[in-house]
């Protein structure tokens, strides 16, 4: 998988979609998912962990705070 050839857990990264389907991969992967749709595309039920309209969108602060996200332990139930 591409983690792996990254060396890395889905828990330590985030990526960045712009489809349903590249949402529900991330997600399934374990990673953080920031999507940024198709001004067309159906926004309802998008599982991201953040949804924007443009990249633009997306400040340092808030990067900063998803790749915390990003790096907790995962959580055990």
């Amino acid at each position: 998988t591409a983690l792996s050839k990254l060396g890395i857990q889905g828990s330590e990264g985030i990526a960045f979609e712009d489809s349903r389907n590249g949402v529900a991969s991330a997600i399934a992967a374990g990673l953080v998912c920031v999507c940024i749709p198709d001004r067309l595309a159906d926004r309802e039920g998008l599982n991201a962990t953040r949804v924007l309209n443009s990249l633009t969108e997306l400040t340092a602060e808030e990067v900063r705070a998803l790749a915390a996200v990003a790096t907790e332990p995962p959580q055990r139930s």
